[in-house]
């Protein structure tokens, strides 16, 4: 009887445990582009899940969201434009979701993804010819798909 005892309270920690391991996984918020842009220093450095258009050029790859496009900070005179970049430890390049992003990018230049990864307002521009002002680093694709569809 003790031994049935021992084995179900294991199995009832086990449990709790994967229950709260599941909760801290899928603890990241989900935003849009727009909230990021318009809150950033809300965002900045916490993991978010984000769905939006990557746009990539000869040099770096963009994110952008047609419902509210960049706008132009008088400040500096150049748009806030979140640069796209892969997280060095968990990007899989080999992976279905990666083959499938990189395809599209080649053949359309862009691809709409849905994503967690971090946001960062480094506080300056950023990238190629400091051409962003924040930057979203992607560290897992959930779904990759043609922008024309």
């Amino acid at each position: 009887m003790r031994a049935i005892s021992i084995g179900f309270l294991l199995a009832l920690t086990a449990v709790t445990q994967a229950q709260n391991d599941h909760k801290v996984l899928n603890s990241e918020q989900t935003a849009t582009l727009c909230t990021l842009l318009n809150h950033p220093s809300e965002y900045s450095g916490k993991t978010v899940r984000l769905q939006a258009i990557v746009a990539s050029g000869l040099e770096f790859s963009v994110l952008r969201d047609d419902s509210c496009p960049a706008k132009e900070n008088p400040t500096s005179g150049k748009h806030d434009v979140v640069l796209a970049t892969f997280g060095k430890d968990v990007h899989d390049s080999k992976s279905p979701l990666n083959k499938k992003l990189t395809n599209l990018l080649k053949k359309n230049h862009q691809a709409e993804i849905t994503t967690v990864g971090t946001f960062t307002d480094p506080g300056d521009y950023i990238g190629h010819e400091l051409c962003c002002r924040y930057e979203f680093s992607i560290q897992r694709l959930i779904s990759v798909n043609d922008v024309r569809k």
